[in-house]
């Protein structure tokens, strides 16, 4: 017999072989060596460490404690928030009773001036900004703003002038259905805008449903972030702008417009940021210096109506 053709045989019987052993293997239980399958002891002990993991996790602040699963590949196993952070999720939700104010002509066209209105040295930054960042998401916002802007100023936009006043009525807000936008409430504290920023939000007759997928992948942030690529400049520049927020625009080894020195007045104003804070920065400079690909995972809880 041929040599090639006894080796295809041998192969052939072999592969079958593995794949009565790995269905025998399944059918007991993964108890069969070489089978294949986990036995209960491997599954018991994997189990155990992520349970061990995730007890771990729990015990450190929400922020950290959501920032580590996404590093480590951890993900939503066990996953349990502060009933702080809990509470103020459902608090970002509410909205307060309001009412509304017809405004004359002129009085609306106060309003849409202030809405426009900009520091030079702010508007210099922007600028620099759009250019710099052209053809990047976080660039096309930046140039979107500053053409509506210019176009009011040039008294083309004609619409942007509201036609009414929202008053806020007094009274306890209301949770409501939808996505929910953080970093647009300045009254929402970073227990929110530090762990999941945006998510979505259900009413129910149990409570209120948060849903989000926790990752570092939207428009405002640099696509390098969560490649798993070595970074160390970039790394070295995040951790550079917790006392100067200005390097934001620039790239490493660019001049800084507020000096290089470390600032104790910048780094207490960043410590007050709610999305700013020198632990943001830190988690950034991680994902840059580390080869690891980040690993998205779901959240999705209830938080009952009596905790409050």
């Amino acid at each position: 017999m041929p040599f090639n053709r006894f080796a295809g045989q041998a192969a052939g019987v072999l592969t079958a072989i593995k794949g009565a052993l790995k269905s025998a293997d399944q059918a007991v239980g993964g108890w069969l060596p070489g089978g294949g399958v986990p036995s209960p002891i491997t599954r018991a002990l994997r189990g155990a460490s992520d349970s061990a993991a995730s007890g771990a996790m729990n015990a450190l602040p929400d922020r950290v404690n959501l920032f580590g699963r996404y590093v480590t590949g951890l993900g939503n196993k066990g996953l349990a928030l502060d009933r702080t952070t809990l509470n103020s999720l459902r608090a970002a939700t509410e909205q307060q009773p309001v009412g509304k104010r017809k405004l004359s002509a002129e009085e609306g066209q106060r309003v849409a001036s202030s809405l426009f209105d900009m520091d030079p040295d702010m508007e210099q930054h922007l600028r620099s900004g759009a250019s710099k960042f052209k053809g990047t998401p976080l660039g096309e916002a930046i140039l979107s703003r500053l053409q509506e802007m210019d176009q009011f100023r040039a008294g083309k936009l004609t619409h942007a002038a509201p036609q009414y006043e929202i008053l806020q009525q007094h009274g306890p807000g209301i949770p409501v259905s939808g996505p929910v936008n953080p970093y647009a409430n300045p009254s929402i504290g970073k227990d929110v805008t530090q762990t999941l920023g945006r998510y979505t939000a259900e009413v129910g007759e149990q409570g209120v449903r948060i849903r989000d997928r926790y990752d570092m992948q939207n428009e405002y942030e640099d696509p390098d972030l969560i490649s798993g690529k070595i970074q160390p400049r970039k790394a070295i520049n995040e951790i550079r702008k917790i006392w100067d927020p200005t390097l934001g625009m620039k790239s490493f080894g660019e001049e800084s417009e507020r000096g290089n020195g470390y600032s104790q007045q910048e780094f207490s104003q960043a410590g007050k940021s709610a999305t700013a804070s020198p632990m943001t920065q830190l988690g950034r400079a991680v994902l840059y210096a580390l080869p690891v690909k980040p690993s998205p995972y779901e959240i999705d809880v209830v938080i009952p109506w009596e905790r409050k």
